[in-house]
């Protein structure tokens, strides 16, 4: 992957001679501490993406770094992400935050109403069925 070697050599270099937009953010809530550090790369400063033609308004490309501490344990994520958006770090970071944010709410809204979590339904096709009665009825 292409952008993963860019990225860590970038990285690794501190995006000495990379157009690089960086934000990064410490957020502290339910018994865990998140940090997440977002980087925006023009694709302008990347020589080759596989069929970059193909990915018309392409502009930027995005790591996410995310290292959250939940009570001892430490987990580590990196993400990738590419975007019509120019290279702003602060802006692209919040636009992904909000949509995991409403991604979340979704699923809290699906246990809480369906008991998804509680559902023994995992065998053949039950899962896919039960989802399209859950939807259908939720569109009433």
């Amino acid at each position: 992957m292409k952008e993963l070697t860019l990225f860590e050599t970038s990285l690794s270099l501190g995006f000495k001679g990379v157009d690089v937009n960086i934000n990064q953010r410490v957020e502290k809530g339910h018994h865990r501490i998140e940090n997440r550090q977002v980087y925006t790369v023009p694709v302008s400063q990347i020589s080759v993406l596989h069929e970059q033609d193909d990915w018309v308004g392409l502009k930027t490309v995005v790591m996410v770094v995310r290292s959250i501490q939940h009570w001892n344990k430490i987990t580590n994520e990196v993400q990738f992400y590419i975007s019509s958006l120019k290279s702003d770090a602060n802006k692209i970071g919040s636009a992904i935050r909000q949509h995991w944010g409403i991604e979340n709410s979704l699923h809290w809204t699906l246990d809480v109403t369906f008991h998804e979590d509680e559902s023994r339904i995992r065998s053949l096709h039950s899962p896919q069925n039960f989802a399209l009665l859950h939807f259908s009825n939720w569109q009433r």
